[in-house]
């Protein structure tokens, strides 16, 4: 069964905010085809490390190592710590929203 969620969602819109202030960049929401548990889950949310609808291997992977979910599976350092500092403030957001 499909799952969306708008982008006009309070918390949508707060994660946007904290990937903008983090990173500088003005991506928008969009939906992508994998799987995840965000369907399953009352009021979950499905926030990753893209950078944009279009992400390449090289977007996280060094040159001349695998594929996503491969057996030489690696990250890029900088892109994994971003993502930290990205995952950080989106955590510290969504705890300001629920108290």
């Amino acid at each position: 069964k499909p799952y969306y969620v708008s982008p006009d969602d309070p918390y949508v819109v707060a994660l946007q905010k904290v990937f903008h202030d983090v990173t500088g960049l003005d991506s928008k929401p969009f939906v992508m085809s994998g799987g995840n548990y965000a369907k399953v889950i009352p009021g979950a949310y499905s926030y990753g490390a893209g950078l944009g609808t279009k992400v390449s291997i090289r977007d996280f992977m060094p040159e001349g190592h695998g594929s996503f979910h491969g057996k030489d599976e690696t990250v890029i350092m900088e892109r994994l710590h971003n993502c930290a500092r990205i995952y950080a403030a989106a955590l510290a957001a969504l705890d300001e929203m629920t108290e």
